[in-house]
């Protein structure tokens, strides 16, 4: 069996498909858990930090599954190259879920009030980056031999979603001047500056795994 695309669809019961599956999921969640956290700019302290600490949960969730991948390719009797684009992949996808984690992480700096003047393009740009997420678990589901849509149609569909969030993330930017920086630590605009980036950095995670999966297809299609 010569390449990982043909051994997922010859082993969809295999243990490490299925910590793939599971690993895709946590991912989902933590990015669902950090559209939570940006719901309502007026969540308490401790309400806001409860949902930062699952994220942190789930991100750690996720290291600990491809962990577990990586030990379980390393027992196996994997060809090299199998073993190679199945922990690139896993390492690509891991990617999503320690963004969100880092974003989460930061809004323990600043009041998330402060985000109010640039809520409407911010959410526009979040609810984008989520979508491309469920894309993405969509594809690795597809890819590991569960579904039936086409698989170059989805990674396309996920290049324009990713475009659509550079559009958000531009608009964003554009409103940052909407914030009245008066009363405000200027460390407190870097790190809603670095926010808005680490979002944007979801998306690209998601589109870089998604045409990782491209490469695939088209080195052993």
């Amino acid at each position: 069996m010569g390449s990982l695309l043909e051994w997922f669809h010859t082993k969809k019961e295999d243990l490490i498909v299925k910590m793939t599956k599971e690993h895709a999921k946590k991912v989902l969640e933590c990015v669902i858990e950090l559209d939570n956290l940006f719901k309502d700019l007026s969540v308490n302290e401790k309400e806001k930090n409860k949902i930062i600490e699952k994220i942190n949960k789930l991100e750690n969730e996720c290291d600990d599954i491809r962990r577990d991948i990586t030990i379980e390719l390393v027992r196996g009797i994997l060809s090299p190259n199998i073993r190679e684009d199945l922990a690139h992949l896993i390492k690509r996808l891991d990617n999503v879920a320690d963004h969100s984690n880092a974003t989460a992480r930061r809004t323990r700096l600043f009041d998330l009030k402060l985000l109010t003047p640039i809520q409407d393009d911010f959410q526009l740009m979040l609810k984008h980056t989520i979508e491309s997420v469920r894309m993405l678990k969509e594809l690795i589901e597809n890819q590991l031999g569960q579904g039936k849509v086409n698989i170059n149609k989805l990674i396309i569909d996920i290049n324009k979603k990713e475009h659509q969030v550079d559009i958000d993330h531009y608009n964003v930017r554009s409103n940052l001047y909407k914030i009245d920086t008066s009363q405000i630590s200027p460390f407190t605009i870097i790190e809603i500056h670095t926010i808005i980036e680490s979002i944007e950095l979801i998306a690209d995670s998601v589109e870089d795994t998604a045409d990782y999966i491209k490469i695939l297809n088209l080195e052993h299609g």
